[in-house]
């Protein structure tokens, strides 16, 4: 009878390569000298475990035993993952490496599922987690780091011209580059107040998923406010000197600071007439403005009464109230600031009347002295009150009988004669800036006859 073959089994593990595999058989209890191949079928490729079978021998000598099989193992093929897409810019989708397997069999198909997809800027790790393959197997640690970067915004600016408004500007900046449905602040430094040219800065973004450009600045302008209007200037009396109201200067409705905000100007304003006051913008305001006023001459109105014509009319500042040259008496005098006048106060007067002595005071054109008495003023009185005393001083003299234009008296002094019977035939009265000189000997055309301004 034929011997019963001992089987001895090798290569009962395989790895997945593609092609098949089954584990080899050999007689391990040959009679020395004896040949005896092993035939085994159930070869395999895929991964899985499964069963080889010795179905002939070479030899008739031997037999088969009853169980001639062997189990045996292909095992997955480890992949050799290769990544792909690692760096992604922020644009509102997910986003992940791809992997493929490095290490595939010729022919073979598999696609590698990565999981960990991200949208928003950041530093990430994927990982591969299936294979479409079964004869191969991911390797441990099957991960791949990736990143997101942000998106660099592109600005829009706008609202870089403003004018000067006291209050701190400057541009506004926005993405114009968002991803649909996004939102994205922006912080702007450098805001100004003054007027001038500058250059702001977008500093800051509000959505972490976008990252300023480089040199992301805009220039902007800060236009000088204009001057818009300058108060109206009362009429100023005449000082004797340069007169430099300060009216209110606006723009707009904001009272400016002179020497700051403007300068004031002044043209023709130091003697009676028409002046003009102009302010100029400095610093923070531009263009000029201005205003006229008037500066009016300290004068005084009235009349006098004469013997035989009764009262002259009423003149503004005349050379005399009388007549010279003519005999005729002075019998009342009747004296008033200008109408209007810019200073307040009063104009008084008094009259030393033949036969009465002096009168009282009188005021702002009442009569002082007589009428219908032929009655002659010898000598006058006339002060100022109030403001325009203090600005101004009031000078008169009177032309006497015998003795012509005597000199000046000023501030309520007495002025002509008393106790001479001399008549008074016409006075002239000045007013002059407070402390400045007296008028001269000759005055309007009149020239002193005798020194003294009274005599009694």
């Amino acid at each position: 009878a034929p011997r019963v073959a001992e089987l001895a089994w090798k290569g009962t593990s395989f790895t997945y390569d593609g092609k098949s595999h089954a584990p080899t058989a050999t007689v391990s209890n040959l009679v020395s000298g004896d040949e005896c191949d092993v035939t085994v079928e159930g070869a395999k490729t895929d991964v899985g475990t499964h069963t080889a079978t010795a179905t002939k021998l070479s030899n008739a000598n031997y037999a088969l035993p009853k169980e001639a099989t062997c189990a045996f193992e292909v095992a997955p093929r480890v992949a050799e993952l290769s990544w792909k897409g690692t760096s992604f810019t922020y644009d509102g989708k997910s986003h992940a490496p791809t992997a493929t397997v490095a290490n595939l069999v010729a022919g073979d198909t598999c696609d590698v599922t990565v999981a960990g997809a991200k949208t928003d800027a950041g530093t990430y790790e994927a990982s591969a987690t299936r294979l479409s393959n079964a004869n191969y197997v991911l390797p441990k640690g099957a991960k791949c780091a990736f990143g997101v970067a942000p998106r660099v915004v592109e600005l829009s600016w706008a609202d870089k011209s403003f004018s000067y408004d006291g209050k701190g500007h400057a541009p506004t900046a926005t993405v114009a580059n968002l991803v649909s449905g996004d939102e994205c602040a922006v912080t702007v430094a450098g805001a100004k107040t003054d007027a001038g040219t500058y250059e702001a800065s977008a500093t800051k973004l509000s959505n972490a998923n976008y990252v300023l450009p480089k040199g992301a600045t805009c220039k902007f302008a800060i236009a000088k406010a204009k001057l818009t209007s300058i108060a109206k200037v009362a009429d100023q009396a005449y000082a004797g000197k340069a007169i430099v109201p300060k009216p209110t200067v606006k723009s707009g409705s904001k009272a400016l600071k002179a020497g700051t905000d403007f300068v004031y100007g002044y043209k023709a304003n130091a003697k009676p007439g028409t002046a003009t006051v102009t302010a100029t913008g400095k610093g923070n305001y531009q263009g000029t403005v201005k205003a006229t006023f008037r500066i009016v001459a300290a004068t005084t109105s009235g009349r006098a009464h004469l013997q035989g014509s009764g009262w002259q009319p009423t003149k503004s500042d005349p050379a005399m109230y009388g007549t010279t040259g003519r005999s005729l008496r002075m019998e009342a005098l009747s004296l008033s600031l200008p109408k209007g006048f810019p200073v307040k106060g009063s104009i008084q007067y008094r009259a030393h009347v033949q036969g009465i002595g002096w009168q009282g005071w009188r005021a702002d054109g009442a009569t002082s002295g007589t009428i219908g008495e032929s009655r002659r003023i010898e000598a006058v009185q006339i002060r100022l009150t109030g403001e325009v005393a203090k600005r101004y001083d009031v000078y008169y003299r009177v032309h006497v009988q015998r003795l012509g234009w005597m000199g000046w008296a000023k501030n309520g002094a007495k002025a002509g004669s008393e106790g001479q019977s001399m008549r008074a035939e016409a006075v002239q009265v000045v007013l002059v800036p407070k402390g400045a000189a007296a008028p001269g000997a000759t005055y309007r055309g009149q020239t002193r006859a005798y020194a003294k301004a009274f005599v009694k």
